[in-house]
């Protein structure tokens, strides 16, 4: 009915106002009776106050799992590793080629498009095994530290309940850090110089306020005759 206590009773206030009746089968009550009503909205408050606990024991959960450098969440794969049972990630060589192509056009001054035609026009499917490659994929690839060994930990984090949205932390959220977790794919030289091309070439900027904004002007990798 809703993702919380007040969303569910306001649904079913509104039903009641159009005399629908919602059956709860397994507590055998009935919305449209006055007396039924009120252990309805204990019975939605004990549910959301158990909800909101159990996604905080989660929360908590993870917050412990990442003072553990050997724990599974610095170990999830990305294109280009492969996850073992015991947590370990090993290079998938075929995949990390690509990679590796992909950090030196970038680096060499071609785009993100250039290089996305240049992908699909050998054939090279994606990490989810399509043709046609979204530049998103390929911007993704070039920021990860993971192919230089390195694991970022918290980059996103969920939201508290009832909300649950995934977040982009811009330092809202405490971040952890593996140096050296697992064989890099790419030297941490190359990657630093291609997110300092990353920032130079990109369209968009972060103004006094926080926000980010377009710039007035696009960068080209073609020079201007």
């Amino acid at each position: 009915f809703g993702r919380n206590a007040l969303d569910t009773l306001n649904i079913l206030r509104d039903l009641r106002q159009r005399h629908i009746d919602v059956f709860f089968e397994n507590e055998n009550l009935h919305s449209l009776s006055p007396d039924d009503e009120v252990l309805i909205t204990i019975l939605e408050a004990y549910a959301q106050a158990e909800n909101t606990n159990r996604s905080e024991n989660t929360r908590w959960g993870i917050k412990r799992s990442t003072e553990n450098p050997n724990a599974a969440i610095y170990a999830r794969p990305c294109f280009g590793y492969h996850r073992t049972e015991s947590n370990d990630l090993i290079i998938v060589e075929e995949e990390a080629a690509i990679v590796r192509r992909i950090f030196s056009m970038y680096i060499k001054g071609a785009s993100v498009v250039s290089i996305k035609r240049a992908l699909e026009d050998d054939g090279i499917k994606t990490p989810s095994g399509r043709d046609t490659w979204a530049v998103l994929t390929i911007q993704k690839i070039l920021r990860n530290e993971k192919y230089t060994g390195d694991v970022l930990v918290y980059k996103t984090f969920m939201d508290e309940y009832p909300s649950g949205a995934r977040i982009r932390n811009d330092g809202q959220h405490e971040q952890f850090l593996a140096r050296n977790h697992h064989v890099a794919i790419i030297d941490k030289e190359l990657f630093d110089a291609v997110q300092a091309a990353r920032l130079v070439r990109t369209n968009v900027t972060v103004d006094e306020d926080g926000n980010r904004v377009r710039k007035s002007t696009k960068y080209s990798s073609k020079r201007k005759s």
